[in-house]
């Protein structure tokens, strides 16, 4: 990405921030609820007391940045968003997660919900583990003995990297059952 495109989707992700905006709901539960199937994505942040403290969409099936006011920074503890498609957390994700020291991440999509926790002690200082992150992505999609799509490449990778990095990732279906880290997701 550009410095010229990333600066663009900063500002776009700015007049798109709404402060306690109620689209997708007041609570974490109506959040979850009003997103998963929504056919763009919403973003929405919380503090540690489960106040949501702001709320962002483009109404298109990605969302480019995240960027918040330092004052509402402070207090960002909890960051949701939903996927179109069944898929993890992209690349994106984890650097907005980790430049905005969220502790927790949450993705759903129509059958799972997808979990980053922060570790104890923080974010990891360098970015070594996303590079990383990043290789492994690659590596999948490239092996030829392999059939995995790029929504698998990317669960598998954030796997070896969460475990590598002490991270706390797992995946859970709509019901809140832990889908075991070996078993391959089904693609929607």
């Amino acid at each position: 990405m550009t410095e010229e495109t990333l600066l663009t989707c900063i500002l776009e992700s700015i007049q798109n921030l709404y402060h306690n905006n109620s689209e997708s709901g007041n609570s974490l539960p109506e959040v979850i609820q009003n997103i998963r199937h929504q056919p763009y994505e919403i973003a929405a942040i919380f503090d540690q007391y489960g106040h949501k403290i702001c709320e962002q969409t483009n109404h298109r099936e990605e969302l480019c940045a995240i960027a918040l006011p330092a004052e509402w920074q402070a207090s960002a503890h909890l960051m949701i968003h939903n996927h179109v498609v069944d898929g993890t957390f992209s690349p994106e994700d984890i650097v907005t997660a980790k430049d905005l020291d969220i502790q927790i991440v949450l993705v759903v999509t129509p059958h799972y919900n997808f979990y980053l926790l922060r570790p104890v002690s923080g974010w990891p200082d360098n970015d070594d583990w996303l590079e990383e992150y990043r290789t492994i992505i690659q590596m999948y999609q490239h092996h030829r003995r392999y059939d995995y799509n790029l929504d698998a490449a990317r669960h598998l990778a954030l796997l070896k990297v969460a475990q590598h990095h002490r991270m706390t990732y797992y995946v859970t279906d709509i019901a809140g059952h832990c889908i075991p880290a070996g078993q391959q997701l089904k693609a929607s």
